[in-house]
């Protein structure tokens, strides 16, 4: 699926649906114990992991 968020009004609408959603419960949730982070939609499937607290393993 693609989205066109060129236009302004194409952007704010997203921005209101998603991001607000997303940006209000990565304040609140450290706030009540909860370790949170966003993840880019294009991460590789481990990018999560350091939000244990615990280093990634290097790859040779």
């Amino acid at each position: 699926m693609e989205l066109d968020l060129a236009a302004p009004a194409q952007r704010q609408a997203w921005e209101q649906a998603f991001r607000k959603p997303l940006d209000d419960a990565l304040e609140r949730l450290p706030a009540r114990g909860v370790r949170v982070g966003a993840l880019a939609s294009d991460a590789p499937s481990d990018a999560w992991l350091p939000l244990l607290g615990r280093a990634r393993p290097q790859v040779a």
